[in-house]
This record gives C-alpha cells, structure tokens and sequence, in this order.
C-alpha cells in the first residue's frame, strides 16, 4: 500500500464522522478522482483482509462504521498509528465551541494549534466560523475566549451544534459509543445514567419514545446537568403554559441524584423541554386548537403546491399531523427541535412534498418566533407519503408480516404503507425492538426490520426505512424464498367510502340533506351490518349550526360578555357545561387573544374535557365590534363558539372555519346579515 494510500486510510480510522470527498480532495491536495481511486484501493485491502468496505451514504460521505476494537485491528494489520487528535472541519468546529463553552478552564489557542495539529492560519479561519455560527444564538466571544450571551441560548447552542457536527447517528445505533467527540465536552456517565433513568420514568408513566427522540433527551438533559453542574444558570424562566408534575418531579430527583442545585426556574426550564419531546398526554389549551387550524391548513397547501388529494380521503394524516405539530409548536418556542437522521433520504425521495411544506414554514415560524429545522419538515413530510402510499394500494394482500423500526412511529408507518403499496403483503403491527414478545401472539408469517435482528421463529429481512432500489430487489427475493407463505386475503368494504359516495348522489340529484335524514342514512348502513368508523364520519359546519345557535347584531360591554353570550345556546341544550364556559375565558386570561383567528373572526374553545357533552357550535355576530387583544385581527366582528368531544369529530366545521378566515368578503358579508336565514345562506354556499 502506497504511502498516500496509508495516510488517507488512517484519517479514515481516526474519525468519527461522515467525509465528503471534496474534504479529502483539499485535505489531500489531491483531485477528487484521485481520492474516487484510492478509495477503490482502500476497499480492496480491507475486503482481502475480511474486513467491512468503507460506508459510503449518498449527499454526506463515507466513514468506517466499525467498533474501535475493529479499527485496531486494522491500523495492527497495515501497521498505522492512530491519529487522535486529527479532526475534520466540523469536528474542529465542534470542538472549540465545546472548548469555548467549558466554563471550568481556560481557553488559550495557541495551545489549540498544537493539540488540534493544525497552524494559525487555520485555528483564525476556524474561529472565524465559531463566531459566524454563534451569531444567530446572538452569542460572541469575548476577550480571554469566554462565551458571551444569554443562558438559555447557549443551551439551544451546543445541541443544535451537537446535532449538526456532532456524530449523534453513531450514539443512536451504537448504545454505548466510547469513541465520540461529544463525549468531549458532555460526561459520558451523566449521558447514559440519565438515560437509565429516563427509561424508568418513561415505563413507569407509560410515556413511548422513539429511539431517535429519545437520545435527543438525554442529549438535552446531559448539557443542562454540565452547565447547571458548572455553575451557569438561567436568570429567569416565565411560562404561561401549564405544569407538568411528574416530569419536575423527575427533574427534581435527577438534581438530588447529582447533588445538583436546586432551583425552581431550572426545573420549570427542563421541565419544558423535556414535554416538548414527549408524546402529548395532555395539551395545554395555546396549542389545542392552534395545532388543529395548522394541519387543516398545512394539509391544503400541500395539496394546492403538489396536486395530491390528501384532505378527505385520509383521517389518519390530520390526526398524526395535529398530534405532531402539538409537540412541534412547543419545541419551536423552546428552540430545541428534534434530529432526524433520515432527513437526507427523505428530501431526495419525496421531494414535491418536502418542498410544499418547506413553503409552508413561515407560518410555523410566525407562531413561534423561531425558526423550523429541515429535520422537522422532513419529519411532517414522513406523514404525507405515508398518507400517499396508503392512497395508491390497490393489490389483493398475501404475506400477513409486522415492521420492527426504531426510528419511530411515524417512520415505521411510512415504511409498512410502501411495503403494502408495492408488493403484496399486509402488515400487522409496527414494533420496536422492545416489543418482540408481542409478535407470537399476532397472526404473522414474516418480519421486516430497519435493524439488525435475530428472531428464530420467524423469517426476517432487514431494510432501510426508506426502502431503495437494492431493498425492493431484496424485498422480491425474500417473498419468492417464503412464498409457501402466501395467504389468500379477504376482501373487505369501505363502510365509509360507500356512506360518502351514497350521500354524495344524493346530494347531486338535487335532494337536501338534514343532519337527520343523514342519521338515518347511517342507521341503515348499521342494519345491514355495514361498520362504520365513527372518526371517518365528520358533519360540515351548516349540518351542526342550527338557528338557536345563531344569534345576531348583538351587543356586548367586552370580551367576556361575548363568550358568555355566544356559548348561551350550548348551556341551554346541555351540550356544554358552566365550567367550560369558565375555561374559555381563563383561557384568554392565561394565554391571550390565540383565540382570535383572522381578521374580525374569532374561535372561542376549551379542551373537550373541560366540560364538553356533546358536539356543538354557536355563533354570535356584534353590532359594535369589540377588541380581544390581537393587534393585527381586532376589533372582533363575529365570534364562534366550538364544543368538540374529541380530536376529530369536528375536523369538517373546522376546515369550513379555516376556508372563512381566508375569506374577508364572507366574513364582511356574516358581520351585517339582519336575519337568521340570510346568515345560513351564506355559511351554506
């Protein structure tokens, strides 16, 4: 082996990270075709010597994946010396803003140049992108090296740092990595005793992590414990959204743990965040109705930038949109947002609908102030060709299989849609790891897994989530291996497909419908056995709003005279309760006029469990507009008032409602209708 050959093989060994051969071509001063040619040799010795070829992962770059034992062996075999402090580009970037975070010594660079082997030349241009990189966190660096900024921000740093630079991929497979430069600056102890005990909490409050979240957390909690641990806390922590109890209560116990301090603004601070990776038990009221109007809205803008019909033909996308975007609203407002290590995959296969939705992210932005990562996108996009693989499937099923994915829920759907979208298998369950046991007591023949997996009983092919061109072929191949196991595959009817077609006719020969004679429908439908999915079944905004609902030119002395008024018809008919009426407006009192939700128009509502008995909705339209506290949408003109019992029984009015706040005429035209029958004829059209 060539001595140029060595040298690019030992960088190779010493990293832990992804180059790029344009890296490697200007660290080498050698053209990109040469290092192609090397990396040929490279793979050639290590085949003839059995060991793994180098990993090349399109869009990023290649790395040795071995443990470090393996990686001695090979610098044994061909007689190399490791070069531990040889860093890459990001990974020095990583480091000096590790070392310029570390509050426990000193940072002097000309000491760097030596322990980074780098001159100071390069040690300048690299400082030069530290400080580049913490102007957006506005944070600086002030003389002696020291971090200037806001707590806070420099928490919201080093993990978007970390995310960024950092080899998290390598921490998320390998459990217990030991070669990995965030290790640097995080202690390693902390990270994994945090995790031990993350994994208790999470079982014992029945909380379900994606893996890939997960050590998102404990990445999270191991810089707050090194900055708390090194003295540097945050000056004031004020939030308006509800408490948490078991989770202080862990954050609580974690401190005494760690003889940590204990302050009241650290807990309420990390108490936070952490809510904001976990799935939502329950949301605080901001979010409630703020998530259901983005997915609803979201969900159209895909549709009009792609060409795809997502809205009514698939109730399952609003759902894990709306339980998502609940989560994300609040990770945006922490500035801490989940890393997605499919991101790349995901951009390069769906790329009309990642696009349609990065359009989309100012408005995301503008109700958080802070900006959306690409992982997140790339996380929604998951949900939309999940939505679309379900949409095209029109094969008759044969292998009866379950997936086992640890990147999470919404992953492992996206991969069992495309799995039964392309070939002919019906999936069963999507697992994780820790749910093997649950397999032998389902119905299945065959296990498609995103990890290496060892299961005895029961044929297994491990693909990428993202299935490619190599997986399908090996997709095929499998199937033909097992095809003794094809089964035949009973073919089931769309109960609620058939309700809407029906109706639909109806409605086109001219004949209309009340929400009564729909009722009946649906009875005959049960009659003749036909089940129907009550969660597929949504009434339009006119089917719910009857005339005792609908009051007009009234007038008001302010705000909460006007909830009261326009939730009266709801109270009479026992449809909601005296405490909900209590709750709306000690929701404005807590959060503000979130409920004002275009021009003049406003959406009063509480969380169905705050008093809620029955699907419901009133409006009520002012003589006098009256002011609610939201500058760009005052004074209000109309306010509608929604009961909903659950997620999505009300999806429908609520679409109506987001197609009227893009409509200023309608609303001009409802604010001055005189009668009752005037202002249905108008909701109607």
């Amino acid at each position: 082996m060539k001595e140029r050959t060595k040298r690019i093989l030992t960088r190779l060994v010493s990293v832990t990270t992804f180059l790029s051969v344009e890296e490697l071509s200007k660290e080498f001063q050698i053209s990109e075709r040469t290092i192609h040619n090397e990396m040929n040799t490279i793979n050639q010795f290590l085949e003839e010597n059995q060991f793994p070829a180098i990993y090349v992962k399109r869009g990023v770059g290649m790395k040795l994946s071995l443990q470090q034992k393996k990686k001695g062996e090979i610098l044994k075999k061909f007689d190399l010396e490791m070069e531990t402090s040889y860093l890459s580009p990001s990974e020095r970037l990583l480091f000096l803003l590790f070392e310029i975070a570390d509050t426990s010594s000193s940072t002097l660079l000309y000491e760097l140049e030596d322990k980074l082997l780098i001159s100071k030349s390069t040690l300048d241009e690299d400082m030069r992108k530290v400080r580049h990189f913490l102007k957006k966190y506005a944070l600086s660096v002030e003389r002696g090296n020291v971090l200037s900024g806001e707590e806070q921000n420099i928490r919201v740093m080093l993990y978007d740092a970390v995310n960024q630079f950092g080899d998290m991929e390598e921490i998320t497979k390998n459990a217990h990595s030991t070669n990995n430069l965030i290790f640097h600056f995080i202690e390693k102890k902390a990270f994994y005793e945090l995790e031990k005990d993350y994994e208790i909490f999470s079982k014992k409050n029945h909380q379900s992590t994606p893996i890939v979240v997960r050590t998102q957390i404990f990445l999270f909690l191991s810089i707050w414990f090194k900055r708390l641990r090194e003295g540097n806390f945050i000056l004031e922590m004020e939030s308006r959204l509800s408490r948490k109890e078991e989770l202080e209560q862990f954050i609580s116990e974690e401190c005494k743990k760690f003889y940590l301090p204990i302050l009241e603004r650290e807990i309420h601070y990390a108490t936070l965040i952490l809510d904001s990776f976990q799935s939502q038990k329950s949301i605080d009221m901001l979010d409630w109705g703020k998530a259901q109007f983005l997915a609803i809205q979201l969900i159209e803008e895909v549709e009009k930038r792609t060409g795809i019909s997502f809205s009514f033909s698939d109730n399952e996308l609003y759902l894990g949109l709306y339980n998502h975007i609940t989560s994300l609203l609040k990770r945006m407002r922490n500035g801490v947002q989940v890393y997605n290590p499919l991101r790349s995959t995901i951009q390069e296969t769906y790329p009309m609908i990642y696009h349609a939705i990065e359009e989309f992210k100012g408005i995301f932005e503008k109700h958080t102030n802070n900006k959306i990562t690409s992982d997140e996108i790339a996380f929604l996009t998951i949900y939309f060709s999940t939505s679309q693989s379900r949409a095209e499937q029109e094969k008759k099923f044969s292998y009866h299989a379950v997936v086992i994915c640890n990147h999470g829920v919404s992953t492992g759907k996206l991969l069992s849609e495309n799995l039964k979208e392309q070939f002919p298998i019906s999936i069963h369950a999507v697992l994780s790891s820790e749910d093997l046991n649950i397999i032998e007591k389902l119905n299945v023949d065959l296990l498609f897994s995103t990890i290496p997996l060892t299961y005895p009983q029961k044929p297994v092919l491990v693909v990428h989530p993202i299935l490619g061109e190599i997986d399908k072929k090996e997709i095929n191949n499998f199937l033909e291996k097992h095809k003794e196991l094809k089964r035949e595959q009973e073919i089931s009817l769309n109960s609620v497909s058939l309700l809407h077609d029906t109706l639909a006719l109806i409605e086109e020969l001219g004949i209309q419908l009340s929400s009564e004679s729909v009722g009946k429908v649906e009875e005959i439908f049960r009659k003749h056995h036909l089940k129907l999915n009550k969660k597929e079944i949504q009434p339009m905004l006119k089917d719910v709003l009857s005339k005792k609902d609908i009051q007009l030119q009234k007038e008001c002395d302010d705000w909460k005279e006007a909830i009261r008024l326009v939730a009266q018809s709801l109270l009479e008919a026992k449809k909601v309760e005296e405490k909900y009426v209590d709750a709306m407006i000690h929701s404005v009192e807590q959060y503000g006029a979130y409920i004002v939700i275009g021009k003049h128009l406003a959406l009063a509502h509480a969380r169905p469990e705050d008093g809620v008995n029955q699907l419901g909705i009133s409006v009520l339209t002012l003589r006098k507009p009256i002011p609610f506290g939201n500058e760009e949408n005052d004074p209000v003109k109309i306010i509608f008032c929604l009961a909903a019992v659950d997620s999505y029984s009300h999806l429908n009015m609520m679409k109506d409602l987001v197609e009227l706040v893009d409509d200023e005429e309608k609303i001009e035209q409802l604010a001055k209708a005189q009668t009752i029958e005037e202002f249905q004829s108008l909701i109607g059209e």
